[in-house]
C-alpha cells in the first residue's frame, strides 16, 4: 500500500506531461509487439528449410528472402519504438524531477528553525540531492520497464500457448518460482537498502558539518577525533551497502536458474513433439525464444522491486 500512495503522489509531478506519457506508452505496446513477433518470424525459415531438406527438394530462396525483409522490418521498427519511448520517458522523467526540486526547495524555505535544530544539514540536502536521484532513477526504469515486462509476459505467453498448450503449461511453472524467490529476496534486501540510504544521510551531515566547521575542529585539535567518527560512518555505508547489493544481486541468477531448467525441459520435449510431427523445428526455436522473454522481464520485475 505505501507503494501505491508513494506512485499516487508522484502522478502529480508526471500529469502535466500526460500527453508525451500517453506517446510512451504507445510505443511500449508497440516495442513489445515487435519482440513478440521477432521469434516467430524468425523460425519461419528455418521450417522451410527443414521441409525442404526433408523432402529432397532445392532451398526455397524466394521464401527465404521474403521471410528476410519481413525480419528486417520487424527489428527495425523494434529498434525505432524502443528508441523513442526511452527518448520520451526521459524528458518526461527528468521535468516532473525539475519540478519536484522546485517543490522541495519551497518546503526548505518555509520551514521553521526548529527543524534544522533536529536535523542534519546532510540529510536535508540528501533529500533534494541523492533521494530525487534515486527517485529519478527508478521512475525511468520502472514507469516504462514494469509496463514493457507485463506486455511482454502476457505477449510470449500467448503465442506458446498459439505454439502448444501443454509445453505452454509445464513452462509457465516457472513465474510462480521466480515470483517465491523474488519476494524472499526482497523481503531481506529492503532492510540493507534502507540502512544504506540512512548511512548515506548520516554520512552527508558527518562530512557537511565537520567540513563547514573545519578551521575549528583544527584550533581545538580535533582531527583525530573526527577521523574516527567518519570512520565509522563510512565503515556502516560500507556495510549495508555490501548486503544490499550481495542480496539483491542474488535475485537475477536465482530467477534465471528457473528459465534455465524450462529451457532444458522444453528443448528435449520440444524435440520429441518435432520428431512426431507434433510441431515443426521452427516453432521449436521461436517456443525456446519465448521462454527467454517471459524469463527476462520476470528477472527485471523483481531487480526493479
Amino acid at each position: 500500500m505505501k507503494a501505491f500512495s508513494s506512485l499516487k503522489r508522484l502522478w502529480q509531478y508526471l500529469r502535466p506531461y500526460k500527453a508525451t506519457f500517453t506517446l510512451v506508452l504507445i510505443f511500449t505496446v508497440a516495442t513489445v509487439g515487435f519482440n513478440a513477433a521477432m521469434p516467430y518470424v524468425s523460425g519461419l525459415p528455418t521450417t522451410e528449410i527443414s521441409r525442404n531438406i526433408a523432402a529432397g527438394e532445392g532451398v526455397n530462396f524466394d521464401y527465404i528472402i521474403v521471410c528476410l525483409i519481413w525480419i528486417g522490418v520487424v527489428g527495425l521498427g523494434y529498434c525505432v519504438s524502443q528508441l523513442m519511448s526511452g527518448l520520451l520517458i526521459t524528458n518526461v522523467v527528468q521535468s516532473a524531477m525539475k519540478d519536484l526540486r522546485q517543490d522541495i526547495d519551497e518546503k526548505i524555505n518555509r520551514l521553521p528553525v526548529s527543524y534544522f535544530d533536529k536535523n542534519q544539514q546532510g540529510n536535508i540536502l540528501s533529500r533534494v540531492t541523492n533521494d530525487v536521484d534515486a527517485v529519478s532513477g527508478a521512475m525511468q526504469q520502472a514507469m516504462i520497464g514494469i509496463v514493457n515486462a507485463f506486455l511482454s509476459i502476457i505477449m510470449a505467453v500467448s503465442m506458446m500457448f498459439y505454439i502448444n498448450s501443454l509445453m505452454a503449461l509445464i513452462s509457465l511453472i516457472m513465474i510462480p518460482l521466480a515470483l517465491i524467490i523474488s519476494r524472499t529476496i526482497v523481503k531481506k534486501s529492503q532492510k540493507d537498502f534502507q540502512g544504506m540510504q540512512n548511512a548515506l544521510g548520516d554520512m552527508n551531515g558527518y562530512v557537511q558539518e565537520n567540513m563547514t566547521g573545519f578551521s575549528v575542529l583544527k584550533v581545538y585539535g580535533r582531527e583525530k577525533q573526527t577521523l574516527e567518527g567518519f570512520k565509522n560512518v563510512n565503515h556502516q555505508l560500507r556495510y549495508y551497502g555490501f548486503r544490499s547489493a550481495f542480496v539483491s544481486g542474488l535475485m537475477m541468477p536465482l530467477v534465471q536458474m528457473t528459465a534455465y531448467f524450462t529451457y532444458i525441459a522444453m528443448a528435449v520435449m520440444g524435440s520429441f513433439y518435432v520428431i512426431g510431427g507434433v510441431i515443426v523445428v521452427g516453432q521449436l526455436q521461436a517456443f525456446i525464444q519465448y521462454i527467454w522473454q517471459v524469463s527476462q522481464p520476470m528477472g527485471n520485475i523483481t531487480q526493479l522491486s
